[in-house]
């Protein structure tokens, strides 16, 4: 019976933070520099409930939103998938993400693949 691993994605394989502090900016400001979530852009005031609630609705709206998200170690990944390929392991990407246009998380996972050697040759052969 092979081994059964489960990874959850969002903030453990993917970057999720990045790409939200860069979609707030973007929302609340008109601007695509990075920011700390909690805070607003030249101030130390942390983003208003209302903030974070325009930030999820843009994301609902964003098509594949979720795609966007650039892993934290690509290198590392590949080896994964090279040692999980190696032992026939069953590997599971754990997520719960909101819903948003675009594919559903099912399909997002289906697409993983192709999009991850689209986007960095180091995820997959």
């Amino acid at each position: 019976m092979p081994l059964r691993i489960g990874f959850d994605v969002d903030g453990v394989l993917a970057d999720f933070r990045s790409t939200f502090r860069a979609t707030a900016s973007r929302i609340i400001h008109g601007d695509p520099r990075d920011f700390d979530a909690m805070s607003s852009p030249g101030s130390e005031a942390p983003l208003s409930q209302e903030d974070i609630r325009r930030v999820w609705e843009g994301i609902a709206k964003a098509p594949n939103w979720w795609m966007e998200i650039e892993p934290f170690e690509p290198d590392q990944i590949a080896r994964l998938y090279g040692l999980a390929r190696a032992a026939r392991w069953e590997v599971f990407f754990l997520t719960k993400r909101p819903p948003s246009a675009g594919r559903s998380t099912p399909r997002c996972r289906a697409a993983m693949s192709p999009c991850c050697r689209r986007r960095s040759r180091a995820w997959t052969p």
